[in-house]
This record gives structure tokens, sequence and C-alpha cells, in this order.
């Protein structure tokens, strides 16, 4: 697991089931929050898209996340 704390900009790849395929998605935001301890440790972030904000939450224990790449 990479170290990441607040303000770090990263990258979330998952998988997520759509019409019975599995599709391969990401999520590139800055790090805004970080709760939890160990196991159900989650993280907050925040990305800007044409003048709109958009929050996402992930916890890092999923079975869906496939991979975490720091930016900065």
């Amino acid at each position: 697991m990479i170290k990441i704390k607040k303000g770090n900009i990263i990258t979330i790849y998952y998988n997520i089931l759509i019409n019975n395929k599995i599709k391969k998605l990401f999520f590139k935001g800055e790090i805004i929050n970080i709760k939890g301890k160990k196991k159900i440790k989650s993280i907050k972030l925040l990305k800007k898209c044409n003048n709109i904000f958009i929050k996402r939450i992930f916890f890092l224990k999923q079975n869906n996340i496939i991979n975490i790449i720091k930016n900065n």
C-alpha cells in the first residue's frame, strides 16, 4: 500500500458491474479526507470538472478496487 495523505492527487482504478459485464473505471482526484483505521479506512476524493465539483468516497479494503496510483 502506498503512503497517502490529505492533499495528494491519486487515481483509483476499480471494477463495476454494468449489464452483467465487468467494466474497469477510474477516478482521479485530490484527497480531502481520510477516516478510519486498517480494515475500514475510507478516503474522500474531490475532482473538478467543468466548474462542477464531484466528491466520491472509496473504502480502501473493497474487492472492486484494483489499483491506486499516486500522481504527485
